[in-house]
């Protein structure tokens, strides 16, 4: 582990073209929605329709034998479908982000509120295997300055220094090797390369 840049070194470059890059994270959650969505109706369908009939039809009713249970299979289907099609909607609503600018790095997990930190506050950014180890996919992890630690506490303290990850860069667009090319151009000094 590389000890924390001085406050001292070059800034990010400014001159790189192109401006702030945004990699978001599409993991299919429109084609998900979708095919939740349907399922939780189709199933929603044919528990209704077993219920009408049993209703219309109670001398078909026959409860010892077994007649409610595809009532209540289609019903849990029907209610599973629908919370995996709300999960697919926030998925697609909110993605996961990584921002990189003049202006600093902005990341934020799925469904989640973004971390935004401006150069000056960053100590070192690298871009390897989770700082506790657990994590053996890329991960883009922020080391700021003590003290700069933002509204939200790190989420890691790893040898004395606190730092936040973003997990599993790999499922941005191009992965590691579209993230780390920009964010050496903007970082500068202070990254600290691919661990």
């Amino acid at each position: 582990m590389r000890a924390p840049i001085p406050v001292t070194v070059a800034g990010p470059g400014l001159r790189v073209p192109g401006g702030e890059q945004t990699f978001t994270a599409d993991e299919g959650a429109g084609r998900r929605m979708a095919t939740w969505a349907v399922s939780a109706l189709a199933c929603s369908a044919v528990s209704g329709s077993f219920m009408l009939y049993l209703i219309f039809h109670p001398e078909q009713a026959d409860y010892e034998a077994g007649t409610g249970i595809p009532v209540t299979v289609a019903l849990l289907a029907a209610i599973v479908c629908r919370i995996q099609a709300g999960s697919s909607y926030v998925r697609r609503r909110k993605p996961m982000r990584l921002r990189i600018g003049p202006a600093g790095i902005g990341m934020r997990e799925v469904a989640g509120e973004e971390s935004f930190f401006r150069w000056a506050r960053i100590a070192t950014v690298t871009v390897g295997s989770h700082p506790r180890g657990v994590e053996p996919r890329p991960c883009l992890t922020v080391w700021p300055l003590p003290g700069n630690y933002g509204e939200e506490q790190p989420d890691h303290l790893v040898d004395g220094h606190r730092a936040y990850v973003l997990e599993r860069v790999d499922r941005l667009p191009g992965g590691a090797e579209a993230v780390v090319p920009v964010l050496r151009a903007y970082a500068g000094e202070r990254y600290a390369g691919t661990a």
